[in-house]
This record gives structure tokens, C-alpha cells and sequence, in this order.
């Protein structure tokens, strides 16, 4: 009799520390005590490893509540241990993440795609309908790697999937692990960049349209790292944004900004304004005004010479909160644009309720003014739009005289682009300047 209950006690305790109370799958714990020495016992090399993630479940969380998502939960831990046999080991994780360690033999493809199609059925939870979206990484194990090699690398997948629309799956390959690698030596030289002032700026001429004059610069970063070479916008933005750098980064930009506006106005160079762009996490930081105002303060720097470029995309997400954040640069005098039109989906009626000083063309629809009629419609008409609105409208990426004579012919009151200037360093800027100054 002590025997037995001592067993069921054994078993209470073990369940207890290695089994999930509302899945009934096994937990974290199993993964860091207990799974390698059962990986070691089965001393089977060839298996999968499949890191499974249910997307946007914090807004499930908020949204059905605490007792309606462990229900959810449970059926989605129903159905990932009906599509695996008894052999294979299916884990729950926390949260949103459940992990599967599969020996089957099947083709990774088949119950990759079994796996979406099983969890993409709407899920009928007390009076709700849910309908999930996964993502899926997988690590197919052949060379008896330590299996937690194999979650990691198949972590790396996921991470990939993440990234694309929708219900998918990626398998891992070794390009992902060098691509990670570089992301993350990317991120680590970026905070060493911005601490040690390693990024340049450079300035892109605006010119009016009518008189060819010089209206303002745009501040454009740049980066060479020792290690890495030359690094695309694109590419490091991205970093900052995925990683939150993007706040330092972008407090870095308008204070080495202020400090050449500065220096040039010392120096007499004639800049007329610089317009600088605003990421949306910098958007929506509350502090965003305040600390603008302490940088143009500390530099002495007037604030009608400044704007600031914010997507369209940032400014449409909340019209409310945007019109606020606006309202509070505007009043110290800072201009604002709206970077990127075109490309979101703003109505403008939306545009129509917001503050604004500028809005720029992007280059996407400049790349098709007279190949394509109607963007040739669409630009006329977002010129005119704009003008009721009294707006300025910059067309940016014009790079042929044909472009610029199109927009001039439809009302366009400034250009950008290759067609009269490059992004120029801030000395030749100063250059082109006196060039400029030595012809008229």
C-alpha cells in the first residue's frame, strides 16, 4: 500500500512540475530537464523539430479574456496531438509558442501544410468565432545535432515565417543562421555607431520648381561600418526599428542635424530648411515634442527651419492621436510633412482633418509619369488635392527632365531627386552652394 502511494505521489509530483495544468501537454521544464536525456535514450538522429507560433495572441488575450483563451488553447493543443503519433513529443511553451519534436516519416511539407490547414478552421469558443493565424519554423535534423541546437535553428525559421503575410512555414537553412549573424553584428556595431558618432548625414537639394531655386535639404543617413562595409538605409532602419534602437537612432539624427544647422548658419551658407525623418514608434513617442524643443534650445536653433517627414502610413493608424502629436509640433513652430503618399491607404477626407504643412509624392508613382496615364491622373489629382489644402507638394525620385517637366505642368511646387542633385555630405553641400551663389 506505501508502495503504491508513494508511486502516485511520484507521478502527482512529476505531472505537477513537467506537464501543462490547462493543455495537458508537456511544459517548458520537460524541455530543459528531461528532453535531452529522452532525445539521448531514443538515440534517433533523424527528426524534426517544429516551433509553432499562434500570432496576435496577446490581442486574443485582451480581447476574449483569460478563461476563454486557455479554451482556445486546449483545442489548439487537441488538434497538434492528433496530427502527431505517440512517438513524437509535443510541448507547450507559454503563451503563444508550442514546440513539436517529430519522428514521423512522412514528407516535412505534408504535415508542415496539415498543420496550417488543421489550425486555420474557425475555432467556435463560448459565443466567439476565432480564426488563427500561424506561424511555423521547422529544423530538419540529420547530423544528431544537440537538440537544443535543433530548437534554436528551428526558432531561426520562425523567425523568418514571421515576417511574411499570413499562415506559412519556413525551413531552416544554413544562409538563415550567416543572416542572423549578420543582424545581430548589425545591431551590436549600430549602438557602438550612434555612441561613437559613426553615422553620417547627408543633405538632398529641394528645388522650386518655377524659379529652379534652392527651397531646403532633406537629411539622409548613412553608414560605412569598418566590418560590414557600406550599409543600406533600408537595411539598418529596419535593424532599429525591429530592435528599438530606432528612438536613440532617431534622437542622434536630429541632434547632429541641429549642430550642422548650426554650424552653417555661423558660416552663412545659405540652407533655406532641413526636413528630417521621423520613424512611427518616434511618432508615437510621447516625449517627442518636448525633447525636439530641448535639442533646438541647446543648439539655438530656430524651429521654422526645421519639418519633419512622417509616412503616410504612421500618420493614418490613429488620425486621432496623429492629429494631436501634430498639433504639439506645429505650435512650436516646426513644420510638418507627410512622407511617402501613395503607398498607404489614407482617404482625404483623413488627410483633410490633419495639420499639415507638406506632402510628398512618392517616387513609385514619379518612376511611371508618362508611362502610365493613369498615375499621370493620380498625381494631377493628389497635386490639386493638396493645394485646396493648402500644401506644399514635393515630388521626390525625379531623375529625367521629362519628369520634371510633367510635374511642372501639373502644378508640383518642388522636386527631389537625381535630376538636379544627389545626396551630397555636408561640405559638398556647402560646395554645391557656392557653385549655385557663383552663377547667379
Amino acid at each position: 500500500m506505501y508502495k503504491r502511494n508513494s508511486m502516485v505521489r511520484d507521478n502527482a509530483l512529476y505531472n505537477r512540475a513537467y506537464f501543462d495544468f490547462t493543455t495537458g501537454l508537456r511544459n517548458k521544464n520537460y524541455i530543459d530537464y528531461m528532453l535531452p536525456e529522452v532525445m539521448r535514450h531514443k538515440g534517433n538522429c533523424n527528426y524534426q523539430a517544429i516551433n509553432i507560433d499562434v500570432e496576435n495572441f496577446n490581442i486574443l488575450n485582451e480581447n476574449l479574456g483569460y478563461d476563454l483563451c486557455n479554451k482556445l488553447l486546449k483545442e489548439v493543443a487537441k488538434i497538434l496531438s492528433n496530427i502527431f503519433n505517440k512517438k513524437s513529443i509535443v510541448i507547450y511553451c507559454g503563451f503563444n509558442r508550442f514546440l513539436i519534436i517529430s519522428f514521423k516519416e512522412k514528407h516535412v511539407n505534408d504535415y508542415a501544410r496539415k498543420i496550417l490547414n488543421d489550425l486555420k478552421n474557425k475555432f467556435i469558443i463560448g459565443s466567439r468565432t476565432i480564426n488563427l493565424t500561424i506561424s511555423m519554423g521547422i529544423y530538419v535534423n540529420t547530423k544528431c545535432e544537440n537538440i537544443f541546437t535543433a530548437i534554436q535553428n528551428a526558432y531561426i525559421a520562425l523567425n523568418y515565417a514571421k515576417k511574411q503575410e499570413g499562415d506559412c512555414f519556413s525551413i531552416f537553412n544554413t544562409s538563415m543562421e550567416s543572416q542572423i549573424f549578420k543582424k545581430e553584428k548589425m545591431q551590436k556595431n549600430l549602438k557602438e555607431a550612434i555612441r561613437n558618432d559613426l553615422l553620417d548625414v547627408y543633405y538632398q537639394p529641394k528645388i522650386n520648381l518655377d524659379s529652379e531655386t534652392l527651397m531646403g535639404v532633406e537629411a539622409l543617413l548613412r553608414w560605412n561600418d569598418d566590418e560590414l562595409g557600406t550599409i543600406l538605409p533600408i537595411e539598418f532602419i529596419n535593424i532599429a526599428e525591429e530592435t528599438g534602437i530606432i528612438i536613440d537612432l532617431g534622437r542622434y539624427v536630429l541632434r547632429k542635424v541641429c549642430k550642422q544647422i548650426k554650424t552653417w548658419e555661423e558660416s552663412g551658407v545659405e540652407y533655406r530648411n532641413v526636413a528630417v525623418n521621423l520613424s512611427a514608434k518616434q511618432f508615437k513617442d510621447v516625449h517627442l515634442p518636448e525633447y525636439i524643443g530641448q535639442i533646438l534650445n541647446e543648439y539655438g536653433v530656430s524651429p521654422n527651419v526645421l519639418e519633419l517627414e512622417i509616412t503616410e502610413s504612421a500618420v493614418i493608424e490613429n488620425t486621432d492621436l496623429s492629429n494631436n502629436m501634430i498639433s504639439k509640433i506645429i505650435k512650436k513652430g516646426i513644420k510638418i510633412a507627410i512622407d511617402d503618399f501613395g503607398t498607404g491607404y489614407s482617404s482625404y477626407i483623413q488627410l483633410s482633418n490633419l495639420s499639415l504643412n507638406t506632402l510628398k509624392i512618392n517616387k513609385s508613382f514619379i518612376d511611371f509619369i508618362n508611362y502610365d496615364n493613369k498615375k499621370n491622373l493620380i498625381i494631377k489629382n493628389i497635386i490639386e488635392f493638396a493645394h485646396i489644402l493648402d500644401m506644399k507638394v514635393v515630388a521626390e525620385g525625379v531623375e529625367q527632365e521629362q519628369q520634371m517637366i510633367t510635374l511642372k505642368e501639373y502644378g508640383c511646387d518642388i522636386i527631389q531627386g537625381f535630376y538636379y542633385s544627389k545626396p551630397l555630405s555636408a561640405k559638398n553641400f556647402e560646395e554645391y552652394i557656392r557653385e549655385k551663389e557663383g552663377k547667379c
